[in-house]
């Protein structure tokens, strides 16, 4: 029986631009398929803050990764 790669979700609170996002996700690539939704803009210290007066949109990039208008616990 042929195994299935497991599906892997990266997550985070530095936003896009965090440092260590892309070689993150690189290094995973290996063990199986990556999923990475971040928010648009660094938002640490915020990580219970919930979005409730404004619609949240998700926006891929052309690099792959979902991008989120609001913080990480949306």
């Amino acid at each position: 029986m042929k195994r299935k790669r497991p599906r892997i979700l990266v997550v985070n609170d530095d936003g896009i631009d965090g440092p260590v996002l892309r070689p993150l996700i690189a290094a995973l690539r290996s063990l199986g398929a990556v999923t990475a939704l971040v928010p648009e803009k660094q938002r640490s210290a915020s990580s219970h803050g919930l979005t409730l007066h404004k619609p949240l949109r998700l926006n891929p990039g052309a690099d792959g990764i979902l991008r989120l208008n609001g913080g990480p616990a949306d």
